[in-house]
């Protein structure tokens, strides 16, 4: 019973997600599977998908975490392979931002990446738990 509630609980979400972010052709085939846990902010940036395989956001991870993920995606976010990404997950790319992933990416629970300007990552990673990567600090400095 269970197990058919994690697949039919995302649906609605994942569809949402998937038909605002990819022309139809594309939004079809979903691509991107979200936990229907996940906050989904701000999505007028855009997805790139060099990749047949997809990505799913909220799903596994370490077995005490339960958060659900947050997607403020004003910028850009490049795929370039598979990517999981597990419960907790914060994706917030700036209007002027744009994160890559390469090919085989996967992270842990509660990890977070705020991307202002550019962050960058290549093939086979496998992040931990609650691993935080920032490009800026996310506000102006004023030196008096």
């Amino acid at each position: 019973m269970y197990k058919m509630l994690t697949i039919i609980f995302p649906i609605p979400k994942t569809l949402y997600f998937n038909f605002k972010m990819f022309p139809l052709k594309k939004a079809v085939k979903l691509p991107v599977i979200t936990h229907y846990l996940t906050k989904l902010k701000n999505l007028t940036g855009e997805i790139i998908l060099d990749t047949q395989e997809r990505v799913t956001i909220g799903f596994g991870g370490s077995y005490a975490f339960f958060g659900g993920c947050y997607l403020d995606i004003r910028g850009k976010i490049i795929f370039n392979g598979k990517a999981s990404f597990a419960r907790g997950t914060q994706l917030i790319v700036g209007e002027n931002g744009i994160i890559e992933f390469g090919k085989d990416f996967r992270c842990n629970a509660d990890c977070i990446f705020n991307c202002n300007n550019k962050i960058s990552f290549g093939n086979d990673n496998l992040l931990a738990w609650r691993d935080t990567f920032l490009d800026s600090n996310g506000h102006s400095v004023i030196d008096l």
